[in-house]
């Protein structure tokens, strides 16, 4: 690897760690981070984190595509096929990859393995699984599709937004995860801290039980934004704490994905309505009665 591709990589790296960081995902980080020399693609590698014994979460730069110029590359690896095609298929499916990769889709050339069949602008907007004998691993992840034509630049933004939703698609997997939530803080008013992170989670959960959509849970309202609204209501629910957070104590309590419920503004409203926390059980039997008057 040249050492201009190197400090793209590097400058890359750091930057894609940096905003990861501030997502406060369950990465434990590499300490010093080292370029690994892929020189059968022509280009480089980097180990940027591990997760509770999860896949490795690497970036690579490389020619590997067919491509004139180089390409970032930003996924999850790991040395067993099974165990990583275990990890993707708890995604939703606009998440799933289209394209499969193996031995039999490379050509090599002067020394180099390319693709025989170069990936179209499309392909590239979507993940790749890759899976390869003589010791190589396995890999799911995505090109940085701005890079085709253009100076190599990392879209962090992107990258970052695909390992965040990866990640908490994998952690929703386990109904019993939590976060430490409703520490009292002194601000001008006592108020309590939701934990952004598992709200994130919920949402992922309900989007893959559902097949992509996301429902009201109250069970005869089942309200979609996205439904109603198209585009517009894409992505779009309220999260509530069954148990009060304002009843918990001042330290704080863990919350459970189990604890929380996906439901839409209207029901959200009834169940506090007076102060109180209805069960989404009574909600549902209001609506219902209220259909049959």
């Amino acid at each position: 690897m040249n050492s201009l591709d190197a400090r793209l990589l590097e400058g890359a790296a750091s930057r894609l760690v940096g905003e990861l960081q501030s997502l406060q995902l369950p990465f434990q980080f590499e300490p010093r981070r080292t370029i690994e020399d892929l020189p059968w693609i022509d280009g480089g590698w980097i180990t940027l984190a591990k997760w509770r014994g999860y896949p490795s979460l690497c970036i690579t730069f490389d020619r590997c595509p067919g491509f004139k110029e180089p390409k970032f590359w930003v996924g999850f690896y790991s040395p067993s096929a099974q165990r990583l095609r275990a990890f993707v298929d708890s995604l939703p499916p606009d998440l799933r990859y289209k394209r499969e990769l193996d031995d039999g889709n490379f050509v090599k050339a002067k020394g180099k393995w390319r693709l025989t069949d170069r990936p179209s602008a499309q392909d590239m907007k979507r993940p790749f699984f890759e899976t390869y004998k003589q010791g190589y691993g396995s890999y799911f992840g995505i090109y940085d599709v701005g890079t085709i034509g253009k100076s190599p630049k990392l879209n962090i933004t992107r990258m970052a937004g695909f390992v965040e939703r990866v990640v908490n698609a994998n952690y929703i997997a386990d109904e019993n995860a939590s976060e430490f939530e409703g520490a009292a803080k002194p601000r001008y008013v006592l108020h309590r801290k939701r934990e952004v992170r598992l709200r994130a989670r919920k949402i992922e959960q309900a989007l893959h039980k559902n097949g992509g959509r996301l429902v009201c849970e109250v069970e005869n309202c089942r309200f979609d934004f996205k439904e109603k609204y198209g585009e517009l209501g894409a992505g779009y629910a309220h999260v509530h704490h069954k148990k009060q957070l304002s009843k918990a104590p001042k330290e704080g309590t863990d919350v459970s994905l189990a604890d929380l419920a996906v439901v839409c503004a209207n029901c959200h409203a009834m169940i506090h309505k007076g102060g109180q926390c209805h069960s989404l059980e009574k909600i549902s039997a209001a609506l219902h009665q209220s259909r049959r008057s």
